[in-house]
């Protein structure tokens, strides 16, 4: 705005002034031959004209900037509304993680409770890692913890991180509600889901499963705008 407004100016100015610069020599010139009426009219006349053009340019000046903040309004509005619909998907995609997790803990509760007092058992192991890719069929990994949430089989060595082992301990001390995180991990970043084993109305230990952000990406890919991307921040 301000580059256009630096020469609107001094053409006003010019144009307002009795003598302007430019035009000063050939004014001094003719000033003696003219008539005084006739001069003080151009005058006005001038200053008449340069008012005009000064509204005119101020009024441009306003309707353009006012088309750019609602342009940029505009464009707030949709990038708020695609960051509310992408996360409310990906909320509803976890919740039923979550709820197909909690089914596997209650329809192999006992295969579960067997192997949480037999953890070196192979066959149960495999009958356990059947039943969880009938599931999710693209998951990362899983373990297996008694009631204090340390853990006692998992699929392979090095999917379960320290940051699982101890969000699983911490959500096994006060199994509130919790909270996903990001996890790193040397095969691949991931996010865990740690559900209730229960025999019998009482609690007998802890399943975590790890799942792959392929899920997530793909919502964060489709509720974006285009020239925008989304990005998970924890």
């Amino acid at each position: 705005v301000l580059p256009c407004r630096i020469p609107i100016t001094f053409l006003v100015w010019v144009i307002l002034s009795e003598k302007p610069p430019c035009f000063g020599t050939f004014m001094r010139k003719r000033e003696g031959t003219r008539d005084p009426q006739a001069l003080a009219g151009r005058s006005r006349s001038g200053q008449m004209l340069g008012l005009m053009i000064l509204v005119s340019a101020l009024l441009l000046l306003w309707v353009t900037d006012q088309r750019q903040s609602d342009f940029m309004a505009n464009r707030l509005r949709l990038m708020q509304a695609a960051v509310t619909a992408t996360g409310n998907e990906i909320s509803l995609t976890i919740s039923d993680l979550r709820r197909q997790a909690s089914l596997v803990a209650e329809e192999r509760s006992e295969l579960l409770e067997e192997l949480i007092f037999d953890p070196q058992n192979e066959a149960l192991t495999r009958q356990l890692i059947s039943s969880i890719e009938r599931h999710f069929p693209d998951y990362f990994s899983f373990s297996l913890s008694q009631q204090d949430g340390i853990v006692l089989l998992d699929d392979i060595e090095g999917r379960v991180g320290e940051l699982c082992r101890m969000d699983l301990r911490a959500y096994a001390q006060t199994q509130h509600p919790y909270e996903i995180f990001i996890h790193p991990n040397p095969v691949e970043y991931h996010f865990d889901i740690p559900v209730i084993i229960r025999r019998d109305g009482q609690q007998v230990g802890l399943l975590l499963l790890g799942f792959r952000l392929d899920t997530v990406a793909r919502l964060l890919g489709s509720g974006q705008l285009p020239d925008h991307q989304l990005i998970l921040v924890k």
